[in-house]
């Protein structure tokens, strides 16, 4: 659990860990999906894949061997990371876990 418990981390102690990020603030920056989406692409700075909805977006890259695929809803979002070589694992993972990932209420920032 983080510091502030706003997130949680989930990995596997291998050597070649496969990770699971979940975190949650409702927006405190008061960010459109827009702006929160090309920001984190500018941080990034690698060409990935994007997809998006009214609400969320995702973001799937490759970074020092690992792949790092993010879903985000304005608000709370989920990343999970995992390396290249754990494709077949990590792939399987996403496509079990990113469908069932649901925010609370984003409504509200604060």
């Amino acid at each position: 659990v983080s510091e502030n418990g706003s997130g949680i981390t989930i990995e596997d102690n291998n050597d070649e860990e496969i990770r699971i990020d979940v975190w949650g603030n409702n927006n405190s920056a008061g960010e459109t999906l827009d702006e929160r989406f090309s920001s984190l692409v500018e941080t990034v700075g690698i060409e990935g894949y994007a997809a998006s909805g009214d609400t969320w977006y995702v973001y799937s890259y490759e970074a020092n061997g690992r792949v790092i695929y993010t879903k985000e809803y304005v608000g709370s979002g989920m990343s999970i990371s995992y390396p290249r070589s754990m494709s077949s694992v990590g792939d399987a993972l996403v496509e079990a876990v990113a469908p069932t990932f649901e925010p609370g209420d984003i409504s509200v920032a604060h």
